[in-house]
């Protein structure tokens, strides 16, 4: 059974003015939200990119504006469409694409073997990002990174990487990614409001379907 957030719980209650703080700012998403986030380390604040794999249909509108928003040369792709399939599956041929960016991960393992600190993860939304002024082109983070988010420029020589255009997000902006979708698959921000949309949305179907 999943626990509940009581008033007695370290991560909410710390104090009265927190805790009246947490009750205010929680109110829509609820306790038990706020307390998952911690857990998986994603604090409330931070924000996030949820891919709705059910409408993506591969057109590669994020890939392409992503590359004009950054003015990417050839190769290197801040987000990329991964196919998977086509397979049969029963007496059906299916394909699922995957759009993948960089996922600012919780604990970052890019961050720590950069020996200038270039990269750093913003306190304030969780975003990591990679300061090409103190970046020396090592690529010990381009090693450290598991899911091969981290590229190489070859006109800087320097490390690059999704980082949710940020000079964007700064203005309260969406990714470029995300305004570019065709098919309104990317959804970019707090991740406990993203998830209570896509429950009130699935509720929403479910009700229709016994009118």
């Amino acid at each position: 059974m999943a626990e509940q957030l009581t008033d007695q719980d370290p991560l909410w209650n710390l104090d009265k003015e927190t805790a009246k703080g947490a009750l205010a700012r929680n109110e829509k998403i609820g306790l038990f939200e706020a307390q998952g986030a911690h857990r998986w380390g994603i604090p409330p604040d931070h924000v996030t990119m949820f891919v709705d794999l059910k409408r993506c249909i591969g057109c590669f509108s994020c890939e392409t504006s992503c590359k004009l928003e950054h003015d990417l040369p050839v190769g290197p792709r801040f987000i990329r469409v991964m196919q998977v399939g086509p397979k049969k599956v029963g007496k059906h041929t299916k394909m699922l694409f995957y759009p993948m960016a960089c996922f600012h991960c919780g604990q970052a393992p890019c961050v720590p073997p950069c020996p200038t600190g270039a990269i750093t993860k913003r306190a304030k939304d969780g975003i990591v990002w990679i300061d090409p002024a103190k970046c020396i082109g090592c690529k010990q983070c381009i090693q450290a990174c598991p899911f091969g988010a981290i590229q190489f420029d070859t006109r800087t020589r320097k490390a690059i990487k999704c980082d949710y255009c940020i000079h964007r997000v700064d203005k309260g902006l969406q990714p470029a990614c995300v305004t570019k979708c065709s098919t309104h698959c990317l959804y970019f921000g707090d991740l406990n409001q993203i998830m209570t949309y896509m429950r009130d949305k699935t509720a929403l179907k479910l009700a229709t379907s016994y009118q």
